[in-house]
């Protein structure tokens, strides 16, 4: 089994233009969840529900000469082999991989698709897909975000380095910011996206097969300013996502911490 940790974005801003975010000289720094709850602590247990996240925070560590530059990450631990796959959003873009998720390797070779925004889920022994958004010079866009439309592809793989594209878009329009897939243990899966096509904030798109999507009326946690989901399953069942404001004009944006 595997699992898709969560992608954080980093440098750039909900309202680029550009497919690939601004600065992307930006190396990636890790960030790691702490919530300190004695209970959740003593079990060995994580799982985020109201209690268990409240007063968690986010420790960020530096990012050093050999950090892997790019932006809007995604990091898929191979449990079989006990190794750690990133996937960043650069120009070109690369692959990664460390035994430890700190210490990371350029994967000579690797045949990533043309894209950005990755999220990786494991659909069988040896058999993954990739979801990335990609964009269409030929359709205008729908949203005043991007002057061209932001969609979503798919690709698989055998081995979590060469992927081979499929035939698409299988959504025609993600809005703006990160999208991101999860696949539930009951094998339907659930696509978190932003968009203002009816409403700014995140939405969230269901499906049987990951090809045919149904969106969702509403928003998460009800929130306009939410953007750039980074979802993750917890071992209990529970789920944790960390997503960031768009500071409603106030200035920068900001991080939050949910739980479902």
């Amino acid at each position: 089994m595997g699992y898709s940790l969560p992608h954080l974005t980093l440098g750039g801003s909900h309202g680029d233009t550009h497919p690939i975010r601004a600065a992307l000289a930006l190396s990636l720094s890790a960030a790691l969840l702490t919530a300190g709850i004695p209970s959740a602590s003593a079990a060995d247990i994580l799982s985020a529900t109201p209690s268990t996240i409240a007063g968690a925070t986010l420790a960020v560590t530096p990012p050093t000469a050999s950090s892997p530059p790019g932006v809007s990450p995604d990091v898929y631990y191979d449990e079989a082999t006990g190794t750690y796959y990133l996937y960043t959003t650069n120009m070109p873009t690369k692959a990664y991989t460390s035994t430890d998720g700190t210490n990371w390797t350029e994967v000579a070779g690797a045949q990533l698709p043309p894209g950005f925004d990755w999220s990786v889920v494991r659909m069988g022994p040896n058999d993954y897909r990739m979801y990335h958004a990609g964009i269409n010079p030929n359709s205008p866009s729908v949203v005043s975000c991007t002057k061209m439309k932001k969609a979503l592809f798919y690709s698989t793989s055998t081995d979590l380095i060469h992927w081979t594209t499929q035939p698409g878009p299988i959504l025609d329009d993600v809005g703006c910011g990160v999208p991101h897939v999860l696949r539930k243990p009951d094998g339907t899966f659930l696509l978190y996206y932003n968009t203002i096509t009816t409403q700014h904030g995140v939405h969230i798109a269901t499906s049987n097969d990951g090809l045919s999507w149904t969106p969702l009326s509403g928003l998460v946690a009800n929130d306009p300013d939410l953007v750039d989901p980074a979802p993750l399953m917890m071992p209990d069942g529970t789920y944790l996502m960390v997503g960031s404001t768009t500071g409603g004009g106030r200035g920068a944006q900001e991080l939050q911490i949910l739980s479902s």
